[in-house]
């Protein structure tokens, strides 16, 4: 079962980029951004049971999920000196960074970034916000969806296809609502935010500190919930500019 996949083929050198979807996502969702780095190894993690896992059984923990991921990273792919980049949105941000936790514990890691996007500090009292439970109604979760990304109301209006996402929205929303943070501190974590983003408390940002051994960043996008979404390239930019810091640090 290989989880990891390019997105944007072609030779490509610089950082290693890997993208983490949000709840019902998949790496598809990242392709324009992908696309904007052309000098980078860009690539998508998808979540067992869709795409071309989709006759995987759904993983529906955090911590296992983030297991696999890293280590299939450091089983499949050759890490240079230049940081490995995860950058996770929604739920993809705590995907991502208990990636960059499973990773800090096993030996020879490469030094991890950890960008995350539209989505609460992974600290027990701040959580609420983030949950849905996963146990919900077919009802509730389709009009939580709707409530955070109206655009993808075409999906849910279609019989056969929201017959076909529900199942793998919900083992997200699992994902999602038996949550335990590690609370593991890694290496390096910037955040980005929509302005106008209602799923998440822009006050509460700063306290990703809490789990980055160094200051973090936070950085103001234009956009809700959703402000990533093709075809806008905002958090395509702030990677470019991130990996050109970190290439001035390592000059």
């Amino acid at each position: 079962m290989r989880l990891i996949t390019p997105l944007f083929t072609g030779p490509r050198t610089g950082h290693t980029v890997i993208f983490f979807p949000h709840a019902g996502g998949s790496p598809r969702f990242f392709t324009h951004l992908a696309a904007a780095m052309p000098q980078h190894q860009v690539f998508g993690v998808t979540y067992p049971g869709r795409d071309h896992l989709v006759d995987a059984t759904p993983v529906t923990d955090i911590a296992r999920l983030s297991a696999l991921v890293a280590d299939e990273l450091m089983a499949q792919y050759s890490i240079d000196d230049t940081p490995l980049i995860l950058v996770g949105h929604s739920l993809g941000a705590f995907v991502a960074y208990e990636t960059a936790a499973a990773l800090s514990a096993l030996a020879a890691s490469p030094r991890t970034i950890v960008v995350v996007s539209g989505q609460n500090p992974p600290l027990p009292h701040r959580l609420a916000r983030s949950m849905m439970p996963g146990n919900g109604t077919d009802d509730d979760i389709v009009a939580d969806v709707l409530r955070q990304n109206p655009d993808s109301a075409p999906i849910w209006e279609n019989p056969e296809l929201r017959s076909f996402f529900l199942p793998v929205v919900r083992s997200d929303y699992e994902m999602l609502s038996t949550y335990r943070p590690s609370r593991i501190r890694v290496e390096e974590v910037r955040v980005i935010v929509g302005d106008q983003d209602t799923e998440v408390d822009a006050f509460l940002m700063p306290e990703w500190q809490e789990v980055s051994r160094r200051d973090i960043e936070v950085v103001v996008a234009r956009g809700g919930h959703f402000y990533l979404a093709s075809p806008d390239v905002q958090l395509a930019h702030e990677l470019l500019r991130i990996t050109t810091l970190t290439s001035t640090e390592g000059a």
